[in-house]
């Protein structure tokens, strides 16, 4: 109970910083409401690529999300996705990886639907089959899973 405390603790921390931060860059920004005579539309459009930099307070005991514990889940939470997401405004289960799931009338099935427009960083789909092989490689011995009772 008092792991959760301060896992919860943490979080409510890390959050705060986060939102202090923000807060900071958008008041710290001169951007000008109107356009420079010589600026071109390019100058407007996204960028991809980049590098983005956040700080813990502690560092990662190991970017493996299944042997991961501690104040540093944020941080490997954030390498993957999940299925599902609660909504903060409604406190609802929303589609997240999936793009639809229903539960079964006894509450015992849960039937998800695989977003077919997800890959990972190589190209390669996200299917069923890459979390059924998730949760093997967490079940396995040999991963060690800090997470697997």
């Amino acid at each position: 109970m008092v792991k959760k405390k301060k896992q919860r603790f943490h979080g409510i921390i890390l959050g705060l910083l986060i939102m202090i931060c923000t807060s900071m860059v958008v008041a710290c920004s001169t951007q000008s409401t109107t356009p420079e005579p010589n600026q071109q539309p390019e100058a407007n459009k996204p960028k991809t690529g980049g590098t983005i930099t956040v700080a813990y307070a502690s560092e990662a005991d190991t970017l493996d999300v299944h042997k991961s514990v501690g104040n540093d889940m944020g941080v490997t939470w954030n390498m993957g996705g999940s299925l599902v997401y609660k909504d903060p405004v409604t406190k609802e289960f929303k589609p997240n990886l999936a793009s639809e799931f229903k539960i079964s009338e006894d509450g015992k099935t849960y039937t998800f639907t695989i977003r077919s427009d997800v890959t990972f960083h190589d190209g390669t789909p996200l299917t069923a089959k890459s979390f059924k092989d998730t949760f093997e490689r967490i079940k396995n011995p040999k991963t060690k899973a800090k997470w697997r009772e």
